[in-house]
């Protein structure tokens, strides 16, 4: 796992958004076991409380199931997986709208920055 820490939030919170990235990226995939909660706090180097927290935020948002005393798992019912992306993704595009509102762009200037930004990108 390639985390790079900041000290802008706290760990968990980064392990956590970075395991969620990667499952619904498809990074990780369905059904894929994870290492032990004890094992990736070794691979991180953070304490193990702070991976436990990482996993509660991944199986509050049903990204992950943990079978009582055995391991944990990505979630195998790949439409929850695609609702959450769903959510994310609205989210982010309801925060940038908000913040374009504020600088007083407006739909099409957004849609003529977003169009040079894409053809720039290819």
């Amino acid at each position: 796992m390639n985390i790079v820490f900041n000290k802008k939030s706290p760990l968990y919170i980064q392990i956590f958004e970075y395991l969620k990235y990667q499952i619904i990226n498809g990074n990780l995939a369905s059904g894929e076991k994870l290492p032990s909660r004890r094992e990736l706090a070794e691979m991180l180097g953070v304490n193990l409380n702070t991976v436990q927290k990482a996993f509660k935020e991944l199986e509050r948002e049903n990204l992950i199931i943990t079978e009582m005393g055995k391991s944990s798992y990505i979630q195998r019912d790949i439409s929850l997986i695609s609702k959450v992306r769903g959510n994310f993704i609205n989210e982010l595009v309801n925060s940038f709208i908000l913040e374009m509102e504020v600088l007083n762009i407006h739909y099409e200037e957004i849609v003529t920055i977003l169009k040079k930004v894409m053809n720039q990108k290819n």
